[in-house]
């Protein structure tokens, strides 16, 4: 059943790609490479981002107009072949997401909905190209970008200015996003209602997209030194407004970091600007320089929602096109 399946949904599109509704137009074998940014997805605390190239499953859709024209998939690999016809087309390339083998119109592709814990492994991209398909085109190119955000904290530092407090052992026991969005259409729409959120008003332990929203530490950081780990975080976009009402309610994603100055917990709340798809939101240091908002162990409590003060974490957030450039700078909270 499932290889008839497989068959009728290949003849169905090759079909779709014969009706053009111009006489004149002639059928090709068209090459669709995609290009893509070095890193789909750096390996959490590890800070290796040189492993993140591989793109698991790649799929092109060509429309014309509405109606598909041409549709192909491939593992493991960065280009394709398919037939379509000559013409003004849209070409989508989407690479690391579920099958979309049944899509039947552009609509319908815009519409799907994407899911951030589809991202486990590889990040999901998505890339858009208007050609016109001759009868001698043999190849296009289509730029590839990533759906989720990237929040990356290079350094964490134990600079406790009280002497009395130096002296406590000091313990960074984790850190994670919460209010993160998990979903979006593959339109990328400015009116899509967010539906599914990870981590509302705090952390919610068991969830099972922990690689891409947290991080277990548990490393003593001595007074004047500095854990040196770069953590990866990922998020879908969110726009929302900070909110520290104890109702659910949606608002801007913040990244936490938990740490334990001697046998006192302690959590740092960062409020995030707002998340765009294929950008990287860095934090060269975070400096910890006074106890932050106490642990109340509650679940949704204002201790984990509510930012800490600028006398006690004081910090740049660096936003950029997804690449790895080096920025000289410090974060002190």
């Amino acid at each position: 059943m499932t290889l008839a399946a497989a068959v009728m949904t290949a003849c169905r599109k090759e079909d779709a790609a014969q009706e053009s509704g111009d006489p004149s137009s002639k059928t090709v074998n068209l090459t669709v490479n995609i290009d893509n940014p070095l890193n789909t997805r750096a390996t959490g605390i590890s800070g290796d981002e040189t492993d993140e190239a591989k793109v698991n499953s790649l799929q092109v859709f060509v429309f014309n107009g509405e109606a598909i024209d041409g549709y192909a998939s491939a593992s493991n690999a960065k280009s394709l072949n398919l037939g379509c016809t000559t013409g003004s087309r849209t070409i989508y390339a989407i690479a690391n997401a579920p099958s979309l083998a049944n899509v039947t119109s552009m609509s319908e592709l815009l519409a799907t909905v994407s899911r951030l814990g589809e991202n486990a492994t590889n990040l999901e991209m998505i890339g858009k190209k208007t050609e016109e398909i001759k009868a001698d085109t043999r190849s296009v190119n289509v730029d590839i970008d990533r759906l989720a955000s990237r929040i990356m904290v290079k350094k964490v530092t134990n600079a406790l200015t009280s002497p009395a407090l130096k002296a406590q052992n000091f313990v960074l026991k984790s850190m994670y996003l919460i209010n993160v969005a998990a979903d979006i259409n593959y339109g990328m729409s400015g009116d899509y209602q967010i539906s599914t959120w990870y981590n509302k008003m705090y952390y919610q332990s068991g969830n099972n997209r922990g690689s891409l929203t947290f991080d277990t530490v548990n490393e003593t950081v001595a007074a004047g030194t500095s854990h040196e780990t770069a953590h990866y975080f990922y998020a879908y976009p969110n726009h929302a407004e900070h909110s520290s009402a104890e109702s659910w309610s949606a608002r801007a994603t913040m990244l936490v970091l938990k740490v334990q100055i001697g046998t006192v917990l302690y959590n740092y709340p960062i409020l995030l600007p707002p998340l765009t798809s294929n950008h990287s939101y860095e934090i060269e240091e975070i400096q910890i320089t006074r106890p932050g908002n106490l642990d109340d162990g509650k679940e949704g409590g204002t201790d984990e929602q509510e930012p800490v003060q600028g006398k006690d974490c004081e910090f740049t957030i660096f936003v950029k096109p997804w690449t790895t450039i080096t920025v000289a700078d410090g974060t002190i909270i």
